[in-house]
């Protein structure tokens, strides 16, 4: 079948991230809680942008957190101009210590879903994607919850300078080493927004794809992520900027 440069550009770009879904809003008004509270249900669209030297395209994203009792759900849905879709979602339990993911899924296009299984009696991290058994480590988390993860960390430890993360993808896990980079107001679709930003460097300990991951949070929205940048070794970028959000009250 054939595929004009900018649809296959997107469906790559996309391929590639496995971050399909991110973070905030307009709504600076949030009681977030104490520093150790979780954000209460939200929804939040973004505007995401694919590139590649002069070719580009543009699509929408949406994260969604509803919780019951102690039970979380994040589903993350990204659409590009009606001919691309992903889907990702992560459920859990939220503990003292951090979310605890039990199944992250993650579907891109029409390629079969995905699905990670965390058996934290066991200590073990199955995979349908791969054969193989990871173990499981204090803190781990999917590719989904861990944007979540980060603004708890950060709320927790503001003097922090490094945040690392044990994720579990659909294959495999790594070490995300972020790094602290300060300060910055954003112009995002969604307004003008302080935000505090990380980095994970292409060159960070555990980082096999050399890729680069950045993300801004924004402490008076719950420390939820405001704009996410990724940027592959090929040239690839996929910049995601908040648009919209709702904040349960």
């Amino acid at each position: 079948m054939d595929r004009s440069p900018r649809r296959t550009l997107l469906a790559s770009a996309l391929a590639a991230c496995a971050l399909a879904a991110l973070p905030l809003a307009a709504q600076a008004t949030t009681e977030c809680g104490a520093a150790d509270a979780w954000p209460p249900p939200f929804r939040l669209a973004f505007e995401a942008t694919a590139a590649r030297s002069l070719l580009w395209i543009t699509g929408d994203s949406d994260l969604a957190l509803t919780r019951e009792g102690d039970g979380y759900s994040l589903v993350s849905e990204t659409n590009a101009a009606g001919f691309y879709h992903a889907r990702q979602s992560s459920r859990g339990v939220i503990a003292a210590g951090g979310l605890v993911p039990i199944e992250y899924t993650e579907r891109r296009g029409r390629r079969p879903q995905a699905t990670t299984k965390f058996d934290w009696r066991a200590r073990r991290v199955s995979f349908s994607a791969a054969a193989g058994i990871a173990e499981t480590r204090a803190q781990m988390q999917d590719r989904l919850s861990m944007l979540l993860e980060l603004g708890r960390l950060l709320k927790l430890r503001p003097a922090a300078t490094v945040v690392e993360l044990p994720v579990a993808g659909v294959r495999n896990t790594s070490l995300y080493r972020f790094e602290l980079r300060g300060a910055e107001t954003l112009e995002l679709p969604a307004g003008r927004i302080d935000a505090v930003k990380l980095e994970r460097p292409a060159d960070a300990p555990g980082n096999d794809r050399h890729d680069r991951l950045e993300v801004w949070l924004a402490p008076a929205l719950c420390w939820l992520p405001v704009r996410v940048r990724y940027a592959d070794d090929r040239g690839m970028t996929i910049d995601q900027q908040l648009k919209a959000a709702h904040i349960a009250p």
